[in-house]
């Protein structure tokens, strides 16, 4: 490894060299930094796959490679230390130098290419992450089931998104609280009545943050949710939820699975994780992970009867600190959350916040379907149509058909 070492080090500094140079040498500088990053991943894949015994057997294709690339240094440095009459003077053997460095590092990719130690290299790298990935499919579907597979939350993701009209919820997104929020570690607590949006509002902050997650370095960032529904027994238990949300960042944290697949083999899966046991697995699986964003929806749609529970985890959440945690909550109206959460950031949601949301859903309705029948006898709404511009534009006078509108939009 040393010998390779050293020539990667004096391949990678004579590219910096190279890379320096300026715009008549762009087209042979591009293909040498091509060149670099796939010799240098190369050797990296070598390592990954148990082959550094054998990098020695690359040295004579790295070498050659290192006296191109100072060949090609020194060329270009030469052609910027004359003037422009020497290249003019000089241009045909210039132009014949750079053919030769074409030439001769075309002969080199083909030699590299057809190296078979190489070539087993790459493969072997391709099958390792392949069966890495099924591993680690299989684990994932060992580790559901032996959870009782809690109920999978993308369906109720994917239903609630389509309910929300476009454009709705974006004055969420800009609000300063929620960016606030966003940015920093804490809890905001959305709280509003039966119909206000609430879930709806859930769905567009879960969508935001996995769009957000796509664009950050990978395992750096994870997202969990859960939606409380008083329509499904399975999803108004806190253990129910903590197993989902330790499922959803097992899956996400830098080693996936091994935390929650280490606690199955402590019994090898005849003993199901108390719920003491599935806090402590939340809390470890935080610690790995840089960033964590949890969402919980509809406090209030979990059995009352564990209300207590639900209020202790989200004490227990609000409390870490040891690595960035975003706690997202939302919840009508109710007592106990209102005495343990009165220091909470929270916004509450009324019918002047949501009026945006409801102009641009009745708006695109009214646009869109020639049949629907709007009632106006008892002018709760005024709807006015602009017949040269075929728009519709809908004013409320007043809030009484607010619950109305609401079931018309998916949200009752």
């Amino acid at each position: 490894m040393g010998p390779v070492a050293e020539l990667l080090g004096t391949i990678i500094n004579s590219y910096k060299e190279f890379k320096d140079v300026g715009e008549k040498r762009d087209l042979l500088a591009q293909r040498i930094t091509d060149l670099t990053g796939d010799i240098c991943a190369t050797v990296l894949r070598m390592q990954e796959t148990n082959y550094s015994d054998q990098i020695g057997r690359l040295l004579p294709d790295l070498e050659k490679y290192a006296q191109l690339i100072t060949r090609a240094s020194r060329f270009i440095k030469e052609y910027d230390d004359q003037g422009p009459i020497t290249h003019f003077a000089g241009r045909n053997q210039m132009q014949d130098e750079m053919d030769k460095l074409q030439q001769d590092l075309d002969l080199f990719i083909v030699r590299f290419g057809n190296n078979r130690l190489v070539d087993l290299c790459i493969n072997q790298s391709m099958g390792a992450k392949t069966l890495q990935e099924v591993h680690d499919m299989a684990v994932a579907e060992k580790l559901a089931k032996w959870l009782k597979s809690p109920p999978e939350m993308t369906e109720k993701q994917h239903n609630t998104e389509q309910s929300r009209s476009q454009g709705t919820g974006q004055w969420f997104l800009e609000d300063k609280q929620f960016i606030e929020w966003e940015d920093n570690p804490g809890v905001l607590w959305i709280e509003g009545p039966s119909g206000a949006g609430k879930s709806v509002l859930s769905s567009t902050v879960i969508d935001n943050l996995f769009k957000q997650r796509a664009q950050t370095t990978p395992r750096s960032l994870g997202v969990a949710f859960f939606y409380f529904d008083f329509r499904t027994k399975e999803t108004q238990s806190p253990e129910i939820a903590l197993r989902r949300l330790i499922l959803q960042l097992s899956a996400e944290a830098p080693h996936p699975h091994k935390t929650l697949d280490e606690h199955y083999n402590l019994s090898d899966g005849q003993k199901l994780p108390n719920y003491q046991d599935l806090v402590s697995l939340l809390l470890r699986l935080l610690k790995q992970l840089k960033r964590t964003y949890i969402v919980l929806d509809a406090l209030d749609e979990c059995d009352s009867t564990n209300f207590q529970q639900l209020v202790g985890l989200v004490a227990k959440l609000r409390a870490w600190a040891e690595t960035p945690l975003h706690l997202f909550i939302t919840s009508q109206t109710r007592p106990i959350f209102t005495e343990n959460f009165e220091d909470i950031n929270h916004i509450e949601l009324h019918s002047e916040i949501m009026d945006q949301d409801i102009n641009i859903f009745v708006t695109k309705e009214l646009q869109t379907k020639d049949d629907l029948i709007v009632w106006q006898a008892n002018a709760d709404m005024v709807i006015e149509k602009n017949h040269s511009k075929k728009q519709w534009n809908v004013s409320l006078s007043c809030m009484s058909s607010y619950r109305t509108i609401l079931l018309l939009m998916g949200r009752g």
